[in-house]
């Protein structure tokens, strides 16, 4: 299909289909489907011949690094605002002109192509920096403007969660590009192309685009060399499981496979890192993402360094990332606001090294067995669904020594019903030394807990059903004092490897696998419990709360079944913190 033109630049669509005004509306950039997909493929067809053109065309040197452009570009943009140059801007610009490079991948046999072209590239990359370090205006303004100095064809997607960020960002980069500056600077031979001059959608006359639309909005039949993703989340929704599950979904059925060509195609994601289980977590659990980590205070232990030979350049612990923005007074001023979420957003470690509502070193461990027990306890989080994405079932089986609480044993495993009935009977059985078994056996009343209390109701004494009245956080909070105070206690090595062999007879008769009989269980506890409410899985944290608070307060005449004082000590612990 031969393009048409239409003010000296060419249309990618036909004269009859040719959009007039505004073609997307708010967070749906095709507007009408029907009339989105019959764009997007005659869109498609029209750029067919221009990109077997492109393959052909020599690939020289961009005229400046990127780093250059933005120090020029800046004063376009933000006459009022001084520029502070700093490293994390070259380190940023760095990692996406490897990301540009990913163009030429195909081609580094051609003796035309420049020697620019042939330094380490970058296909899948993962920036997880701070909010107020420039990460909008770099990857989603300054970069495309710059790429489209020597690769005008050149075409991206950008995405943000909200259509309004999106638009923002899309009308800076095409002030930048109409500026005086950028025309008199690089001379461009190409002109925007007066029908696709949008505020979510322009081109240019060497066929090259750039599309922006909202995390969740369709991009159906639009391909670009490059997808960028610029914060999926909002941090409002840092703790909405459907949000974070939505914006992974988003971008593994619709968005992650918009490039062109899959051998040379750019995914970039530049985000704030908000939970364990955001864009970023789910990304790194699946591999092959590069990643540039720049937290606020220098972390040694998680030192970033690069494929392209880039590594952090600081050297002391806590050393800032930005002094100039981020004084000492600051950083404090900003750890007071944000407190859990601090960080996430700021560490790009959603959860603090030291831990959260429980730290890590609040819990105390013991070596030998502990005295005789005043009282033994089962608890049990009932979730059922053997898959290997399901949910955790945890049964955990807990001591009382006056004040002091030891966790003796879990089993945490993704089980079906009949493994989990198996798993409660066989802890429901264990003898600790030698003698004491469970007395109360508390079963979550959520998910499969009721047909589970059901069944064992009729087998075992001391099965007690406990409602959930109450969100996790305030009884995660309710239970946190007990842990402070020094009152819980962990199997140290000796214990925890007692534990594994016991367990050894479930992994025999099939109940659980030996990879959930892991040696590692006590610190796979402690590492969830310091993580939560940021934590990928909670079910250990769900299943301790309801032994510490069942066990740190001992029934009194008066005070109702078990249940229900769990449920008003939880909802105590709400009202305090209101």
């Amino acid at each position: 299909m031969a393009l048409s033109r239409t003010g000296g630049a060419p249309s990618l669509w036909p004269d009859d289909l040719d959009p007039a005004g505004e073609v997307f509306a708010p967070g749906d950039p095709l507007g009408d489907a029907a009339r989105g997909s019959k764009l997007a493929a005659l869109y498609t067809a029209a750029l067919a011949d221009s990109d077997a053109a492109a393959v052909a065309r020599p690939l020289g040197p961009p005229a400046a690094p990127l780093v250059d452009f933005v120090r020029g570009a800046w004063e376009v943009l933000e006459p009022d605002t001084p520029f502070l140059p700093n490293w994390h801007v070259d380190a940023v610009c760095a990692h996406l002109e490897a990301a540009t490079r990913s163009y030429a991948l195909t081609r580094l046999d051609q003796p035309d192509v420049d020697a620019w072209w042939r330094r380490p590239a970058i296909r899948d990359l993962l920036i997880n920096i701070p909010p107020g370090f420039m990460k909008s205006l770099l990857g989603a303004v300054f970069w495309p403007a710059w790429v489209w100095t020597f690769l005008p064809g050149w075409r991206g997607l950008f995405c943000s969660y909200a259509i309004d960020l999106a638009l923002r960002d899309s009308v800076k980069c095409r002030t930048l590009i109409e500026s005086d500056w950028y025309r008199d600077t690089f001379r461009p031979t190409w002109a925007l192309s007066g029908d696709q001059n949008v505020k979510s959608y322009f081109a240019n006359s060497a066929t090259g685009f750039r599309l922006c639309v909202s995390v969740g909005g369709r991009a159906t039949g639009f391909r670009g060399h490059a997808i960028v993703v610029d914060d999926p989340l909002n941090a409002n929704d840092t703790h909405s499981e459907v949000a974070r599950a939505e914006a992974r979904t988003w971008w593994d059925r619709s968005m992650s496979s918009r490039v062109n060509d899959k051998r040379t195609g750019a995914r970039v994601v530049i985000m704030q890192r908000l939970h364990q289980e955001d864009l970023t977590g789910h990304l790194i659990a699946r591999g092959g993402y590069q990643q540039l980590i720049l937290p606020l205070e220098f972390e040694p232990a998680r030192k970033a360094v690069t494929s392209i030979g880039w590594e952090d350049p600081r050297t002391e612990p806590g050393e800032c990332l930005f002094p100039a923005m981020f004084p000492p007074e600051v950083i404090a001023q900003t750890q007071a606001e944000l407190l859990d979420d601090y960080p996430g957003q700021y560490q790009q470690r959603p959860s603090a090294a030291e831990g959260g509502i429980f730290k890590r070193d609040w819990f105390r461990t013991y070596d030998t067995s502990p005295p005789k027990l005043h009282s033994v306890l089962l608890a049990c989080d009932a979730n059922v669904k053997a898959t290997k994405k399901g949910s955790y079932a945890v049964v955990q089986l807990w001591g009382r020594v006056n004040a002091d609480l030891f966790l003796l044993g879990q089993i945490r495993a993704r089980l079906d019903f009949p493994a989990l009935l198996d798993a409660l009977r066989w802890a429901s059985a264990y003898r600790v030394g030698a003698h004491q078994l469970a007395g109360a056996k508390l079963i979550e009343d959520k998910a499969n807990g009721p047909a589970a209390i059901a069944t064992l109701q009729r087998q075992l004494p001391g099965v007690i059903a406990v409602p959930v009245e109450v969100s996790k956080e305030a009884r995660w909070r309710s239970a946190s004092p007990y842990v402070r105070a020094g009152n819980v206690y962990l199997p140290g090595p000796g214990p925890a490897a007692a534990w594994v062999r016991a367990c050894a007879g479930l992994v025999d008769a099939g109940t659980i696998t030996p990879a959930d009989n892991k040696p590692t269980w006590v610190q796979d506890f402690v590492d969830e419990l310091a993580t939560v409410p940021t934590a990928a899985d909670d079910d250990q944290a769900d299943t301790a709360t309801m032994a510490i608070l069942e066990l740190a307060q001992p029934p009194k005449r008066g005070d109702g079944t078990p249940m229900q004082r769990q449920a008003s000590r939880a909802a105590g612990a709400i009202a305090a913190m209101e």
